[in-house]
């Protein structure tokens, strides 16, 4: 049907898995013999520093995480990107808080890109 089956009401004869009586994990849905898709994207507003060696103050920034890149925008309406890190040139993520910041959710995003670090809040 349209809304697919959740395969965690099948009995072992439908799936083919031992009956064991133990709960399944959380219910995946079934849609023509191929799992639905789970949301791979986050997106929201964060707090960028700007400047090379991020010498400038932090900007508001939206940003979109889409699982093959990092983008960000001036905006949630903007059609153009600032710009987009592709995953394979992420080289690490580190938390950057120091003893004297009174924000605890910064971090950085070590590139490949021309030593690109891109600082987030």
């Amino acid at each position: 049907d349209s809304e697919g089956t959740d395969i965690s009401t099948m009995d072992s004869s439908m799936h083919g898995w031992p009956a064991s009586g133990l709960p399944l994990a959380p219910p995946l849905k079934v849609f023509d013999g191929a799992l639905l898709p789970k949301k791979t994207s986050r997106d929201g507003y964060l707090l960028k520093q700007g400047g090379y060696k991020a010498n400038k103050g932090w900007k508001r920034r939206w940003v979109v995480f889409s699982g093959t890149s990092l983008s960000y925008y001036n905006n949630s309406t903007s059609q153009v990107s600032k710009r987009i890190i592709p995953v394979r040139c992420m080289v690490s993520i580190e938390t950057d808080v120091k003893d004297t910041d009174k924000n605890s959710f910064k971090f950085k995003v070590i590139t490949s890109l021309k030593d690109r670090v891109f600082l987030f809040s």
